[in-house]
């Protein structure tokens, strides 16, 4: 015989085509360097505590997104992978006529666009003279100039990488450039081993996202993961980042609709209900080293479902209230200093909001024009397929509050008592205050809360529960809408009606 417990049915399709409770701490999983914690481990940190951060785990993309929470006064969970892949720099472009030739050595730690302008050149590396200086964001910010002496090494950073001078000169203005080619990366393995150790760790938390580009087969096993968490009662969602843009080249057009391409056939076929898969990097300031980096979009989806009551308000909501409802435009930009285009905007190079795959879609950025160069998520969609009710982050939360909520109620009915009427079918009353007191819960949880509008419970009162041991409940919940068209008729009149 099955042990007992609550068998849960979620209905989808109910809305026609078209807790997690709200402390909102976000478990960051990745590859990390450094640091004292093992690998499949993880620490949960107030806000305010990069410095922590970075003597636990050392450096690396997740290490980067928690210490950019953290300092915003969030609470952050940062989860250690394993590495597979190890993170690969390209080759050196030298612009002058320097003749010492340059190569960088080492793995990179994140995704870096170095740029090394030379301050004061010397006539032969190994003697003094020589200062240069390292950008990590292809010039837009400067680290502290370096003087060479007599070294013919200079540790670039905080990068894991180090360039190396050959026999030559310098010329003072001169410069090279490389970046980061391939990330260092965990295995779908791997990551499914970090998540395990992290939903079993014992840490609270109310969504999970992975640092790290991952492919649609990539995607295919966290998922199959994130459904048998469900199955325990565990209920949350998942954010993803795919392959990018500053990886391959400096943004253009026609890089965008490479990329573009590349990742709907890549996608074509998958869908998740569980996870938002966002496309895309916004210009980002590091809160480790001020640079200013190219960072995913699901950094800022994150950031925003951390800040806010993602089942209440929807990420991409444009609308600012001020105090504390951080909403409106994301903490990111689009363009350099010079206003040129650095990232995949999808008002300008639509495509990927509602592509020609399985799923309704990918998550993006996007301005406004109403609105000048601020950025602004698209939509925050789940990865549903077409027709699916879950095709919000909000509605995939509002579901999760739910099953929690209505669970931790009926699990303390576990082995109640009810009475029966002479044919075994639960009594009246009994139903009836079953109906009410878990109403109350949702309530309590969602429709006070402003994140449901109303909702309904049905026990079922023909099954005869002397035979069948079992309670029959149909739970249904009346969600907000989203206002995602509005269509606006404006003109002349020839008069207008009096007040």
């Amino acid at each position: 015989m099955p042990l007992a417990g609550i068998n849960d049915t979620v209905l989808d399709g109910q809305l026609g085509t078209v807790e997690l409770k709200p402390g909102r701490t976000p478990i960051i999983m990745g590859v990390t360097f450094g640091g004292t914690m093992a690998v499949n481990t993880g620490k949960l940190y107030a806000g305010n505590q990069a410095a922590q951060i970075q003597t636990d785990f050392g450096t690396g993309e997740p290490v980067q997104l928690a210490c950019r929470l953290s300092s915003k006064g969030y609470s952050v969970a940062l989860f250690k992978s394993a590495k597979t892949t190890a993170g690969v720099c390209g080759a050196v472009t030298l612009t002058g006529t320097s003749t010492s030739t340059i190569t960088i050595t080492g793995e990179p730690v994140e995704n870096v666009r170095i740029k090394m302008a030379v301050i004061t050149g010397t006539t032969a590396i190994g003697t003094a003279g020589a200062v240069v200086q390292f950008s990590l964001d292809n010039g837009e910010t400067w680290l502290p100039i370096q003087r060479l002496g007599t070294q013919t090494t200079a540790v670039i950073g905080n990068t894991g990488l180090t360039a190396n001078f050959g026999v030559g000169n310098l010329v003072a203005g001169d410069s090279i450039v490389a970046r980061t080619t391939t990330m260092p990366k965990w295995s779908a393995t791997d990551m499914v081993a970090a998540m395990d150790a992290a939903v079993g760790g014992g840490i609270q938390f109310d969504f999970m996202i992975v640092c790290g580009a991952c492919s649609a087969t990539e995607a295919a096993s966290l998922d199959a993961r994130m459904t048998a968490y469900a199955s325990t009662k565990r209920f949350f969602r998942l954010m993803l980042e795919t392959a990018r843009i500053a990886s391959l080249a400096d943004w253009s057009p026609s890089a965008d609709a490479t990329w573009q391409a590349a990742l709907i056939t890549d996608f074509a076929s998958f869908t998740s209900k569980r996870m938002l898969i966002a496309a895309g990097d916004l210009r980002t300031v590091s809160a480790v080293d001020k640079s200013m980096y190219l960072r995913p979009v699901s950094w800022h989806c994150a950031e925003r479902a951390t800040a806010i009551d993602s089942a209440r308000y929807e990420l991409g909501r444009v609308k600012d209230d001020g105090g504390n409802s951080n909403t409106g435009a994301l903490d990111g930009s689009f363009y350099d200093t010079n206003g040129n285009q650095v990232a995949h905007n999808e008002l300008n190079n639509p495509g990927l909001d509602e592509p020609a795959i399985a799923s309704i879609g990918f998550t993006t950025a996007r301005t406004y024009p109403q609105k000048g160069t601020q950025a602004y998520i698209s939509e925050a969609k789940l990865f549903s397929p077409a027709g699916s009710d879950f095709t919000t982050w909000r509605l995939g939360r509002v579901i999760d509050m739910a099953e929690t909520t209505v669970n931790g109620f009926f699990a303390d009915e576990i082995e109640e008592t009810p009475p029966t009427n002479k044919n075994g079918t639960i009594q009246t009353a009994y139903a009836d205050w079953l109906e009410a007191e878990c109403n109350a819960k949702i309530d309590e949880d969602l429709v006070s809360q402003g994140r449901a509008v109303d909702r309904t419970t049905a026990v079922d009162r023909t099954i005869n529960i002397l035979q069948t041991k079992t309670d029959n409940v149909a739970v249904r919940i009346l969600p907000y809408g989203e206002e995602k068209y509005i269509n606006i008729s404006i003109g002349f009149a020839a008069s207008l009606p009096s007040p």
